[in-house]
């Protein structure tokens, strides 16, 4: 008797302790779980903060990049800005093509066509001008009919110098040797000579005067002829 009665509160004993473990049991887990999505609510808020944070300011050290293209600004400006600064020292080539001779010929005495410039070696005289097409594109030739006479008592080999033919820009002309015919060699005593000398001019151009030293012995000694053709 006493042995089924020990039995039984026994049995008692174990159905009471695996309840109290089972519902020990489901409390740590319901306590864990509780843990688990607190932690895990915790975890999204601090992301939603975070990416609230980055949303608002992505930079974390803004203004840097303002400084560092301003910066960039300073290094690399506009490479088109300098030019109202710093002009092509070039670009006025074409409207005063030869500005060291404009003007440097104002000053000289002036003669005309068929006028004889004077000098102690020889008379130099542009009898006449005119004008013939070339073979270059857009050029015409000027020819100068030239006369020198040698005014000395001796043959002399002819010293005078045609300084340059300019237009009326100033732009000097280039000689044609193939359309020129006025000799260099002795002139007689009180003779004379005459020949053509051409030079290349644009089509368009009609002004023009040349600069003559009738006399190499006296090099300062300049003469200027203008002339216009059609």
């Amino acid at each position: 008797m006493k042995s089924k009665f020990f039995a039984i509160v026994m049995a008692v004993l174990l159905v009471f302790t695996m309840t109290a473990c089972s519902n020990d049991g489901e409390s740590k887990s319901t306590k864990k779980d509780k843990n688990t999505k607190t932690e895990k609510n915790k975890n999204d808020k601090s992301d939603s903060k975070k990416g609230d944070s980055d949303d608002i300011d992505p930079d974390p050290t803004p203004g840097e990049d303002d400084e560092e293209l301003d910066e960039d600004d300073d290094v690399n400006p506009d490479p088109e800005a300098d030019d109202d600064i710093n002009p092509d020292p070039e670009a006025d080539d074409d409207i005063n093509p030869d500005p060291e001779a404009e003007g440097e010929h104002d000053d000289l005495p002036k003669h005309k066509v068929g006028e004889v410039i004077k000098s102690d070696g020889f008379d130099v005289t542009v009898k006449k001008v005119s004008t013939k097409a070339s073979k270059k594109k857009g050029k015409k030739l000027v020819i100068l009919d030239v006369e020198l006479k040698n005014m000395t008592d001796d043959t002399r080999e002819i010293s005078f110098e045609i300084s340059g033919v300019y237009d009326n820009e100033n732009v000097e002309l280039d000689l044609s040797q193939a359309d020129s015919t006025l000799v260099e060699d002795g002139v007689e005593a009180h003779k004379s000579v005459r020949g053509k000398l051409a030079y290349y001019a644009d089509s368009a151009s009609k002004k023009f005067y040349v600069v003559i030293r009738p006399n190499m012995d006296d090099f300062d000694d300049q003469r200027k002829v203008e002339f216009s053709v059609k």
